[in-house]
């Protein structure tokens, strides 16, 4: 069933989250007790909602209503997560193993094999994209549908997302596959503190800062496992029995700088591989990580700021007024949060690096 909210009173927090692999998203919204779709029929457990923005722009939001809260203040509190949560509950066969596809094949084929254990209710979308190729194989046995395909995502470097279909009547919801979604619009857009963004925080963390990384395959015996390694120093300074260590990327060297007290040593079991080629690959993603953790930027967009950005999109945020000389960092927008009432929109971004 589908229950439709659209002004701005209805909505206190809204998180679109793209793409779904960086988390489902969630929502809150309170109505007053006296509203007529206060009543059971239309709100209870369970129950689809749709979330849909006047502006231009912000992507309509459907969800699943989890919780009811009645307050003493005369108002209905409504949470839930987003309808991508279904797909981290629905567990797809034992038998679950592919070679050699592309990625966008696999995904729908992991889609309808979920659905015919326990419907989601969500269908393969006409639109994917055949996606990446996948190397070596490919297992997803007695995984969560949501697991299986965000492993699917970090092999290849592909998304995946709902794209949804809105009406009175109804409500369809398609799973895409496809290449990095939006556009590169970072020098094209560039948004100013104080001037697009009524509220802004930068952060540095060394949360997952590391010198090397290992990937440890799997095996019948633990000598007779295959193992890669990636590291920001010497190769020689990697421990373990990695066969193939290759160094971090420039990029990574020039933006995360690991000193005595961090320099960990992160290790990562992938039991369902011994490719020695997706074991490095798994290494380096391992290591390269901080480069986007490093940084973290909070934002809240003014009205003065573009109604054309969408999720996917990147631009550039100047902070003249943080860390001393400014920051200015190109950002990936990931989630848009509206409050139509004000005009403003909370943002969740990443720092990216050229």
């Amino acid at each position: 069933m589908l229950a439709e909210y659209r002004t701005a009173h209805d909505i206190n927090r809204l998180l679109v989250h793209t793409p779904a692999d960086k988390g489902v998203g969630s929502f809150s919204f309170a109505i007053s007790r006296d509203d007529p779709q206060a009543n059971r029929d239309t709100v209870r457990k369970g129950l689809v909602v749709a979330i849909r923005s006047t502006k231009a722009g912000c992507p309509p939001f459907v969800g699943r209503i989890d919780d009811v809260e009645h307050k003493d203040d005369g108002t209905v509190e409504i949470t839930g997560p987003a309808y991508a949560q279904v797909l981290f509950e629905r567990a797809l066969p034992q038998d679950c193993s592919f070679s050699s596809e592309a990625a966008g094949a696999i995904a729908m084929q992991l889609l309808r094999l979920a659905n015919t254990q326990n419907p989601t209710g969500v269908w393969p979308s006409k639109l994917s994209e055949p996606g990446s190729p996948v190397r070596g194989d490919f297992d997803a046995g007695s995984a969560q549908l949501g697991d299986a395909l965000n492993d699917l995502a970090d092999k290849t470097g592909d998304e995946w997302w709902l794209e949804e279909i809105i009406s009175r009547q109804k409500i369809e919801i398609a799973l895409r596959w496809g290449r990095r979604r939006g556009q590169d619009r970072s020098r094209e857009i560039l948004l100013y503190e104080g001037k697009h963004f009524t509220t802004s925080s930068y952060k540095e963390t060394s949360q997952g800062v590391a010198r090397s990384a290992i990937a440890i395959g799997g095996g019948e015996a633990v000598s007779d496992r295959a193992a890669a390694a990636a590291t920001m120093g010497r190769p020689a300074s990697v421990s373990g029995k990695a066969t193939v260590i290759g160094g971090a990327s420039e990029v990574q060297m020039r933006n995360v700088a690991a000193g005595m007290t961090l320099a960990r040593d992160v290790v990562v079991n992938l039991p369902l591989d011994t490719d020695e080629a997706v074991l490095a690959a798994a290494a380096q993603k391992a290591l390269e990580a901080p480069a986007n953790a490093a940084e973290e930027l909070t934002l809240t967009l003014a009205p003065s700021a573009p109604w054309d950005l969408e999720p996917g999109d990147s631009f550039t945020a100047v902070l003249p007024n943080v860390r001393f000389g400014g920051v200015s960092r190109k950002v990936r927008l990931l989630s848009l949060q509206p409050d139509e009432a004000t005009g403003e929109r909370d943002v969740a971004v990443q720092v990216e690096y050229a």
